[in-house]
């Protein structure tokens, strides 16, 4: 229980330092607080033509495993997860879904270039639905300018420590899955060895009684 909390505390320890160094403070979350309603109004349709777009890439449809009920799953979960993002709140429940997210990338073999590419895309779509938004509304850019551009700002930052923390969450949990599985080999060799020197032993004692006889 200690560890645990140990675990808990160094984690929310290295999200606000995290948070420091990219600049998401108090006034860029608030921004993005804004845009919030805006955000989740864009996020289904950009998600779909996202989605869309992963079908065309038997690589990645692949991992859905043709199954269109695990995509929409997996659009879901995008859209909770962005929702997070555009709330502006980088809290712990934040944390465990962007940790979750870089443990079921490692579990499912989802290389990082296809998540940065991912978000890449999805970033791009996001970024730019929202500035032609304000280009449709010009007295409204007029009325909000430095709030869209904080948006936008904050948008990106966002993005890339949403990034960071589910890479470095993929890359850690592969870490230990590989060092799982030296130990694995070392105690399967020590078995194997000791079984080996066990039966080698037997055969010697036995060439000695057979010799002397």
């Amino acid at each position: 229980m200690v560890a645990e909390r140990d675990i808990q505390e160094q984690n929310n320890h290295d999200l606000n330092e995290r948070l420091d160094f990219i600049g998401l403070n108090e006034e860029r979350c608030s921004y993005l607080q804004e845009h919030q309603d805006l955000v989740q109004k864009l996020l289904p349709e950009i998600l779909e033509v996202f989605y869309s777009h992963i079908g065309e890439w038997p690589k990645l449809d692949e991992f859905f495993q043709k199954s269109q009920e695990k995509k929409n799953a997996a659009k879901n979960a995008q859209e909770r997860h962005w929702k997070n993002i555009s709330s502006g709140v980088f809290d712990e429940a934040y944390l465990q879904s962007s940790l979750r997210i870089g443990h079921t990338h490692n579990r499912i073999g989802l290389e990082p270039r296809w998540y940065i590419g991912g978000y890449a895309i999805l970033t791009s779509r996001l970024a730019t639905s929202i500035i032609e938004y304000y280009m449709d509304n010009p007295r409204l850019l007029k009325k909000k300018k430095k709030s869209f551009l904080g948006a936008v700002d904050a948008l990106i930052r966002a993005v890339f420590l949403d990034m960071d923390l589910a890479i470095s969450t993929y890359i850690s949990a592969k870490d230990a899955d590989y060092a799982a599985f030296l130990e694995q080999i070392t105690d399967d060799f020590d078995k194997n060895i000791t079984g080996f020197l066990k039966d080698l032993s037997t055969s010697s004692g036995d060439l000695v009684r057979e010799t002397c006889e």
